[in-house]
């Protein structure tokens, strides 16, 4: 509670003994739990619902609430919609095919590709960067250049060591590790680059450091002290990728072999490491003059990331079962290269349990170029498991998923549980068939497997959209970007090559997924999977004791369950770590629902932990037309450790100068040696509390030990209790010293003994204090009561954190009564150690703010 200003004298001393009086009843036989009741928001606006390491499986974000702006947004169910591409005329600053693109929150960046230009090379190679700006509320970007790759060695084989910057047709990734902000890493690795008289496959692989959604540098990859595992022959520089290939022949060698057209993408394991994997490729070795030699790759190769400074360090490796192979589905299957690939989290609908997988869709197959018949239809699966390995599964009901044709160098997206194609071209004609190429899609199931949708009566995997104007290009680069619109998301397809001539374009092409109908019906039933935070505090764990959340639209049988799970874990993306889900908290234990309309509320559980990750089933109810609506939801803790309020030495210091008081001080700290980790005297909420001053006069026995509340006042001292202030909790931060002198201008005091409480804003009337020669003692008394809760659990004497909230008693001589006034203290005129600004000595309420996980 936040302390209150009584109006006399009178009425504080009376606050005084109520509060002492009922407290004393309250005291507990046993010592007090070291823990104090802590409230921590954990989602509350559009921006933390949407925090990295979230997942939806037919939900989406919200931003219209009802609720105030500061606090606006939410999830709700929301229809799957559809696919339709439009070209904005937003294009990239030049023409590009073989471009490759990736995003960190609303920032597109697209590098390399083939085109013309001061970046290219004679062999139309090019190292340019662009960077796109999107708007989330219209999906338009603004692009720009953004600098340029740097130069680099692409390859170890003799004659083929020069530093080149252009490349094409590179595995791009990126990690996030702040949307809002656009901040993380992108990776860029192999392509096709020239060097000399021939066109071979890098090995090369760039980190760039993305701040603020800008590039502020780009570096070798495993160029850091950091990552001293490179796993490469010794003598080799940095930047390379391990030398884990096999040759043509499926006999592993040491011959470093670079990949072009590979995939690569970025997943954080149920270990809570995250990982790099690179997919497939294809191998343009040179061998002796300007003989190339070309085989596909079916190989992933994969190592961990650090997330904080984006280093790698490789898994793989020479070494059988450090690597995956995709298995073979035909004899010409020599590897996978300008394929399409997603990746990311798919929910058991029932159990809400989630998978983590990606879905690598058509690509070239074959290492004879000659042959027409090159591409692939084939959809293959692969879930990660939690240590970081692969395991290969059906894509769909029975075997693999087919496209709706064999087709390469095409996008792919996923949203809100599906998986979306479009451009590309087909094989069977020369030159490519880029015109039938129309939009598809397919829903991920929802069921125990996890598969493509199998269509009733044909019993294919992808329907065709009806897109007005789907991408009829090839060898662009795709991406998606979030709407700030709920269920939306923009998919970009860039660049490429419209198949009439050799010639790239700039074109971009937009497409809103998931754009609901003007009348939309919502699934019966979807997931919300909240990001895993960190509860601990100072190192230590917590427990979490109640959840509350904020339901809308719980009408006509819809509904919101809420379950969570904790873990002991420091690093809360350790998925195995973590309890397991409990049953949907029960907010209306009489009604029908696990929710209701408005405040809900679940307490009676007290479970350690540094971690804690909540999920929602929304269920829709009997109107299709309605969705309910989480808007907010927060947790109370029980923190351990405990603030001590108490005074600095003696406590008060009095200024004497020719037998009399010219300044009076004040010093207290919050420091606990009982127990630790010392808390601040806000935890959870603001408010102040009350520094009171007793002035005893000449021949006034002065009771000892001093009172102190909440023990209790054995003998009558409101008489010469001649001042209090009120202080910001906020100030007594862990080891915090708050000095306060005589003059500050929020004492409140007597100008006579018995008189009225007055504030005259000049501070303490030293003369009404001091009135006649002899010797007074001073006490300083810090009264917390119901303000700040202070334990001492562990001590000899369980009240020993209130007990020293009375100061030692200080004894002041004065020959000569001080003229009226507060007093100066010239040695401190700025007073650093005040704790607020000067005012009216009413109460000073803190900022909240919003913990940090």
């Amino acid at each position: 509670m936040s302390a209150t200003r009584p109006t006399s004298r009178q009425a504080r001393g009376l606050l005084f003994l109520i509060l002492c009086a009922a407290l004393i009843g309250l005291l507990p036989v046993t010592p007090a739990t070291a823990a104090v009741d802590y409230p921590l928001p954990v989602d509350d606006k559009t921006s933390e619902f949407g925090d990295v390491g979230s997942s939806f499986l037919f939900t989406g974000l919200v931003s219209e609430t009802g609720e105030p702006a500061e606090n606006a947004g939410g999830v709700q169910l929301v229809p799957v919609g559809t696919l339709d591409f439009k070209t904005t005329g937003s294009n990239i600053p030049d023409a590009r095919d073989r471009i490759r693109a990736a995003a960190i929150g609303r920032y597109i960046f697209a590098v390399g590709g083939n085109g013309t230009g001061a970046n290219c090379n004679a062999g139309r190679f090019c190292s340019d960067v662009y960077r796109g700006v999107v708007d989330q509320d219209t999906g338009l970007v603004a692009w720009e250049r953004a600098g340029t790759l740097p130069a680099v060695p692409h390859t170890t084989r003799s004659g083929a060591t020069a530093a080149e910057p252009n490349r094409s047709d590179v595995a791009i990734a990126a990690l996030t590790t702040n949307a809002a902000e656009g901040d993380g890493f992108l990776y860029v690795i192999g392509g096709s680059v020239q060097i000399g008289i021939r066109t071979i496959s890098s090995r090369s692989v760039l980190i760039g450091t993305v701040d603020n959604g800008v590039i502020t540098g780009w570096r070798k990859g495993g160029d850091s002290n950091n990552n001293p595992a490179d796993n490469n022959p010794p003598g080799e520089p940095d930047g390379l990728l391990p030398a884990t290939y096999p040759d043509r022949f499926g006999i592993f060698n040491d011959l470093d072999r670079g990949i072009t057209g590979a995939s690569a993408f970025i997943m954080t394991a149920a270990n809570g490491i995250t990982y790099l994997y690179v997919v497939g490729g294809l191998h343009q070795d040179p061998d002796t003059g300007s003989t190339i030699s070309v085989s596909g790759s079916r190989r992933i190769i994969y190592g961990s990331l650090n997330t904080s400074t984006g280093d790698i360090t490789w898994i793989s490796n020479g070494t059988p079962g450090t690597y995956f192979d995709i298995p073979q589905s035909a004899a010409n299957e020599a590897g996978f290269w300008y394929s399409a690939l997603i990746s990311g989290e798919f929910a058991n609908a029932e159990t809400g349990e989630l998978q983590k997988a990606f879905f690598l869709t058509g690509g070239q197959i074959d290492d004879d170029r000659i042959n027409q018949n090159r591409y692939s239809q084939r959809v293959v699966k692969g879930i990660i498991n939690s240590n970081g390995t692969i395991t290969f599964a059906n894509s769909a009901a029975s075997g693999d998923g087919a496209l709706l044709q064999p087709r390469d160098q095409h996008g792919a997206a996923l949203w809100n549980n599906t998986l979306y194609i479009f451009g590309g071209r087909s094989g069977g004609t020369m030159p490519p068939d880029v015109s039938e190429h129309l939009s598809s899609s397919s829903p991920i199931t929802t069921d125990d497997q996890r598969v493509l949708t199998t269509l009733p009566g044909t019993g294919g995997n992808f329907t065709t959209l009806a897109d007005e104007d789907p991408p009829r290009r090839f060898a662009g680069g795709y991406v998606v970007v979030p709407s700030t619109k709920p269920g939306l998301a923009y998919v970009y397809y860039i660049g490429g090559n419209t198949g009439t001539s050799a010639n790239p374009v700039s074109i971009v092409s937009q497409a809103t997924v998931g754009e609901q109908p003007d009348e939309p019906t919502y699934p019966e039933s979807g997931w919300y999977f909240a990001a895993p935070i960190s509860i601990a505090f100072g190192g230590s764990e917590v427990k979490v004791k109640t959840i509350r959340w904020r339901a809308t639209g719980i009408t006509n049988g819809a509904d919101l369950e809420v379950s969570y799970r904790t873990s002991t874990n420091p690093n809360c993306l350790v998925q195995t770590s973590y309890t397991a889900w409990t049953q949907p908290l029960d907010a209306s234990p009489s009604g029908p629902n696990f929710s209701v309309e408005g405040a809900n509320e679940a307490t009676g559980f007290e479970e350690p932990a540094n971690c804690f990750q909540y999920r929602v089933r929304f269920r829709r109810g009997t109107d299709e037309r309605t969705t309910p609506t989480l808007t907010r939801l927060s947790i109370v803790v029980l923190r351990p450790g405990s603030a001590d309020l108490k005074f600095v030495g003696d406590g008060i210091t009095a200024t004497l100068t020719n037998g009399t008081v010219t300044g009076l001080a004040i010093t207290i700290t919050n420091h606990n040696d009982f127990e630790q980790p010392t808390i601040s005297a806000d935890y959870g909420e603001g408010g102040s509390f009350f520094l009171d001053l007793f002035v005893y006069p000449p021949g006034v026995s002065v009771p000892n030990p001093h009172p102190a509340p909440p023990l209790g006042i054995e003998v009558p001292v409101t008489n010469y209790h001649r001042a209090y202030m009120s202080i910001n909790r906020s100030r007594m931060t862990p080891d915090a010293v708050v000095r306060v002198e005589a003059y500050d201008t929020r004492w409140w005091f007597n100008t006579t003994q018995g008189g009225e409480l007055v504030n005259p804003g000049t501070g303490l009337d030293l003369r009404a204090l001091f009135p006649v020669p002899g010797t007074y003692t001073l006490v300083a008394v810090v009264d917390s009561v119901d303000n700040v809760q202070e334990t001492a659990l562990g001590a000899p004497d369980p009240l020993a954190a209130e007990k020293n909230n009375v100061s030692m008693q200080v004894q002041v001589t004065i020959t000569t009564p001080p003229p009226p006034g507060p007093g100066t203290n010239p040695g401190n005129p700025g007073n650093p150690g005040d704790p607020g600004e000067p005012g009216n000595g009413g109460i000073y309420l803190p900022l909240i703010l919003r913990p940090l996980p």
